[in-house]
């Protein structure tokens, strides 16, 4: 029973996330790219955008959706789950300068990075003045194939744990050269405990983590 247990242990832990503590503010800095000689649309204000330590393309994110998925479970079911989907608008690749409606806009920054593709997003309020945005990324990391491992070792002592007991339990009730079954329930109930320990191991290590990135926001004089 312990390896069953330590199985639902790892099924709960393996799907977590681990939140960390925000990056801090960037500091302020003169805008990398110039607002001299540019003019806003009508009724809007100029932003300059700046990521630090990498480029970036930013969008703004104008709405959410959830569209059906249906996954094939093998033999002949299908599931349906809804997959949530950005609506986003595309601004620039930053450094650069873009003119915004004054009020509040939620900004997504992609890193241009193909061996990280970090995204991150952030919150902005702009008011009716020239205003500079400087944001450092944050990050997620997944760690997909110890979850998938732990997954299947959790499902093993869950198996083997659970065999073993039920070998053991009926060997109690025969006498004679015909329990043989106790040795065997054992057996199968170490190695569902050895199993389960392991997959706790991996499952305590395969949370994803995420770090939110920082936006510091101010007037771009």
């Amino acid at each position: 029973m312990r390896a069953i247990t330590l199985s639902l242990l790892v099924l709960t832990q393996a799907c977590g996330v681990h939140y960390l503590a925000p990056l801090p503010l960037p500091p302020q800095a003169t805008p990398a790219v110039s607002l001299v000689g540019r003019t806003p649309a009508a009724g809007e204000t100029l932003v300059e955008l700046e990521v630090m330590g990498e480029p970036a393309r930013v969008d703004r994110i104008v709405g959410r959706q959830q569209y059906p998925q249906v996954t094939y479970s093998g033999r002949g079911r299908y599931s349906q789950s809804l997959v949530p989907t950005l609506q986003t608008v595309p601004l620039c690749q930053a450094p650069c300068v873009v003119s915004l409606p004054p009020g509040d806009h939620e900004l997504l920054f992609t890193g241009l990075d193909p061996a990280t593709l970090s995204t991150s997003s952030a919150f902005v309020r702009v008011g009716s003045e020239p205003a500079v945005v400087r944001h450092v990324m944050g990050y997620r990391e997944d760690h997909t194939g110890r979850m998938v491992a732990a997954i299947l070792l959790g499902s093993l002592a869950f198996s083997t744990g659970l065999t073993g007991t039920v070998f053991v339990a009926v060997n109690s009730q025969v006498k004679g050269d015909e329990a043989q079954l106790g040795n065997l329930g054992l057996t199968l109930a170490g190695v569902g405990l050895l199993a389960g320990a392991a997959a706790v191991l991996l499952g305590l290590n395969s949370e994803t983590v995420v770090q939110p990135g920082a936006t510091a926001v101010y007037p771009a004089h």
